[in-house]
């Protein structure tokens, strides 16, 4: 009976349909197999996803499954330092971003939020030291506004009005 039904027409035409499905899933998995960055990509995206219903736990999973994979994985340091500082794990935070503006010094983005975050510590100098490398990165206006802004504020933290005072109004003169 079985063999009756596989020699049918019906039976080959969806062989044919089917058959180009299970080499492309067999290629794929291949492939994830070959090269693990690939996977941490997809965790890492799968733990936005998660930190975007709310589900934190599944998304800190994620995020660490992801950096098991690749250590030198940026965005999941980032995406994993910005869950940490939602949770208020201010230090683990800033642990990630250091890592990830490690690992991408040319990022002006991770060097801010490093720096925000050392500011919140209370590490002024430690702080000063990033907000000025991300000027010496920052390309674009307004990046280096921002940046300059967290300069600013970081030198009111310290005490040092005037200097703040001074950085501010030479933004707003070079604008």
């Amino acid at each position: 009976m079985i063999r009756v039904l596989l020699k049918s027409p019906i039976a080959t035409k969806i062989g044919f349909l089917i058959l180009p499905w299970i080499y492309t899933v067999a290629v794929l998995s291949l492939g994830l197999y070959i090269q693990p960055h690939h996977y941490a990509t997809i965790l890492r995206v799968r733990g936005d996803r998660y930190a975007r219903e709310g589900d934190t736990d599944k998304a800190l999973e994620a995020y660490k499954s992801a950096l098991r994979l690749r250590l030198d994985h940026h965005f999941a340091w980032s995406s994993l330092g910005a869950l940490e500082e939602k949770l208020g794990n201010i230090k683990m935070a800033a642990y990630c971003f250091d890592r990830a503006s490690t690992l991408r010094p040319t990022s002006v983005l991770y060097r801010y939020h490093l720096s925000r975050l050392l500011l919140k510590m209370e590490e002024y100098e430690a702080a000063l030291f990033h907000v000025d490398h991300a000027l010496d990165v920052a390309s674009k206006p307004n990046e280096r506004q921002v940046v300059l802004d967290l300069k600013a504020e970081t030198l009111k933290a310290m005490g040092r009005e005037r200097e703040a005072q001074d950085i501010l109004k030479a933004a707003e003169d070079s604008q």
